[in-house]
Formats: C-alpha cells, sequence, structure tokens
C-alpha cells in the first residue's frame, strides 16, 4: 500500500517536471526580446504563430527564439 502512494507521489512530481520545463520552452519561444517579460506584442504575436502559423513559422519560431 506505501508503494503505491510513493509511486503516485512520484508520478504526479514528474508530470510537474515535465508541465514546468514546457511552460518554460513556451515563454521562450513567446519572450523574443529575451527581457524576462512577455509584453503584449509578444504574446499576440506568439498566440498568433502557435495557433495560425504555418510549419516553417513554428519551427523558426522554435528555433529563432
Amino acid at each position: 500500500m506505501i508503494f503505491l502512494w510513493i509511486e503516485v507521489i512520484l508520478y504526479k512530481i514528474k508530470n510537474r517536471i515535465i508541465t514546468l520545463h514546457f511552460e518554460l520552452l513556451v515563454f521562450k519561444a513567446f519572450d523574443r526580446d529575451n527581457d524576462g517579460q512577455v509584453n503584449m506584442l509578444e504574446w499576440v504575436v506568439g498566440l498568433n504563430i502557435y495557433l495560425r502559423g504555418t510549419l516553417d513559422e513554428k519551427i523558426a519560431c522554435k528555433f529563432l527564439s
């Protein structure tokens, strides 16, 4: 019983670490001027590329940030 409880806790910690890593990657992709903040223009452009961009635009956003 205790091992199942430990497995559940470790599973939740692992998922949270993966989520935090993903959030950091998205933040870095949206923060185009690397000032540690995402302003309104960066947010709108980032969402536009993420939601409506072509595959090439999404790749460029990921690797050129």
